[in-house]
Formats: C-alpha cells, structure tokens, sequence
C-alpha cells in the first residue's frame, strides 16, 4: 500500500494511544504480579530442567522460517513496486530491521531507519523505501486481523469466556476480519483508495493475496516457536496460535518495547488453565530469548560490522569504535 498524498496530524490520536498503552501497562503489572506471586524459584527450575534440546533446537528453525517469511515481505513489497535491487540485499536488510524493531519496538520508525540506512545506500530513493515500509507494514497487519479477528470471533479463551466478554469480543472479532476483507475487495475493484485524506495506491489482487498468506504463514510459525517450548500437557496448537496473535494485539497496543511484559500477561491469562504456571512462565522467557534477542543480537552484530567497514573505506575511525553507530540512524 503505497502513500501518494496527503496530510499527517495526528495528535489526538496519539494522546488517545497513549493513555491505551498506560492502562494495558497497569493492567500487565497486576496479572503479572498474581501470577508470579504464586510460583516459587524451585519450581521455576525444576520447569527449566523439563526443557529438552530437542525442543529448543526445533524453537530455533521455526524461529529463522519465521524471519525468512518476513524477509519475503520485503521481497513482495520491491516486487510491487517494481524496483530492481538484488535479492540478497534486500533479505539482510530486512532480517536487520525486523531482528531490531521486534525488540525494541517502535517498529516503523526502528525498520525504517534500517532500511534507509541500506537502501538509500544502494541508489533507492527515500519515497520508495517509505512505500517498502509501508506495504511491509500492511502485511504484517493482514494476518494479525484475520488470526485475531476469528480468535476473538469465536471467543474459545479463557479470558474471554463468562459474563458479557463473549458478546463484545465476538463483535469485535467480526469487525477485524471484516476490516481485514476489505482489503482484498478494494485491490479486485480499484487501483488508488482515499482514507483521511491520505490517497494510497493499491497491489494487484495477486500480490494482495500473497500478503495474507505470507503474514498468515508468520504468524502462524511464530506462534509455533512458543508452542514446541510449552510443558505437558501441551494444548491445542490452532489454541495457541489464537491465544498468541491476541496478546500481540494487547502488546502492540501498549507500545512497550516488544510487548514485553504485556505479550506475557496476556498469555499467562489465556494459558494459565490449561498448561502449569512454572512452565509456562519459563517457555515464556526462552520465546523472548529465541525469538527476539537472539536475532537482535545477530542484527546489532551485522549493523557493527557494516558500520566499521564503512569506516575502513573512509580512511575515519578503527572498525573497534563501530559500536557508537548500533541505533541505526535516523
């Protein structure tokens, strides 16, 4: 989804986004503590032990799937645009920025630093990067809706069952997936699309296709990664791929770096009846080491070492004092 024109004030609905993220962060903290509060240390290890390689071995292939569908949505966003840049560049350059803003958050802004750090490099004009960052953007969010949308829809959590919670979150269930149809119709109908006075461009009907089964397949391995570290009795897989698009919903709109701690509560919430409290609490922190900090480090190694190649060409600093340049520039 390509932006063509328009204006950009929003601060109503950042103060709006703000005062979201600070109730979900109070809300994290209480559930967090309840939990928490009822395990003990020795029980925590004893969850530790029950982890076999095996598990963490298959944790870490589902992981590296995981971030080679998201380099696809790179590779579809320059297929849609019709821009020529050799592929392996395009995947490092995506892995880095995806390692990066999936760990400390503010995704858009983290990844776009990123890619204009490689791409302007490589001869791509700021405009077009932007519309990367944006189709990439769009992706992500398309099996998030449709995951989520039909999770919610039928309600079959924990948190959400009993009282009145089944009612609203079936409606909102429903409004995300039909938010999510609506995107495949407007790219069979039409070619441009005007929203808030933004007017975007649209992909082929193809392309818009292959956007919801990239980011549907993502999803879907991601959620994997934790459920292959889960204890015994280990619940229903398509359970746990509902259960974890959900919390990613709660930690997106809490704007904590990653979710941390918000994706937690959520899960501890949904899984807590069904899996014992240690271990999952200890699946919960080996997902996060796996799947957010081990590639972030691999990225941070990756943005240290181009940064000191860049040096070297220059004739400036020692490769040694890279590290100062690990946030990529603005």
């Amino acid at each position: 989804m390509t932006v063509v024109t328009g204006p950009y004030t929003q601060p109503m609905r950042r103060r709006g986004l703000l005062v979201v993220g600070a109730v979900l962060v109070v809300a994290t903290g209480w559930i967090l503590w309840g939990e928490l509060s009822g395990t003990s240390g020795q029980q925590f290890a004893l969850a530790s032990n029950e982890l076999s390689i095996e598990s963490l071995m298959v944790a870490a292939v589902l992981t590296a799937a995981s971030y080679a569908v998201l380099t696809g949505y790179e590779l579809l966003a320059f297929t849609n645009a019709g821009v020529p840049l050799a592929r392996w560049r395009v995947v490092l350059t995506s892995f880095v920025g995806y390692a990066i803003s999936n760990t400390v958050g503010g995704s858009i802004l983290s990844g776009a630093s990123v890619r204009y750090r490689f791409y302007s490099r490589w001869g791509i004009p700021t405009r077009q990067i932007a519309e990367v960052v944006a189709f990439c953007a769009g992706t992500f969010w398309l099996g998030l809706l449709v995951i989520g949308g039909w999770g919610l829809w039928r309600s079959g959590l924990p948190l959400f069952q009993g009282g009145g919670a089944a009612g609203w979150t079936n409606t909102l269930g429903a409004g995300m997936l039909v938010t999510a149809s609506l995107y495949l119709l407007a790219s069979v109908f039409w070619r441009q699309v005007r929203l808030a006075g933004r007017t975007y461009d649209l992909p082929t009907w193809q392309i818009a296709c292959a956007q919801y089964l990239l980011s549907m397949l993502d999803w879907t391995l991601s959620a994997a990664v934790l459920w292959v570290l889960l204890p015994d009795p280990t619940p229903a897989f398509a359970h746990v791929v509902v259960a974890f698009v959900v919390a990613q919903l709660v930690g997106a709109a809490s704007h904590l770096p990653g979710g941390v701690g918000a994706f937690e509560a959520v899960m501890v919430a949904q899984l807590g009846p069904l899996v014992p409290m240690e271990g999952l609490l200890f699946a919960l922190v080996a997902f996060r080491g796996i799947y957010y900090v081990a590639p972030c480090i691999a990225a941070i190694g990756i943005l240290v070492a181009d940064e000191g190649r860049v040096r070297w060409r220059r004739g400036g600093r020692p490769p040694g004092l890279a590290v100062v340049a690990m946030t990529p520039r603005t």
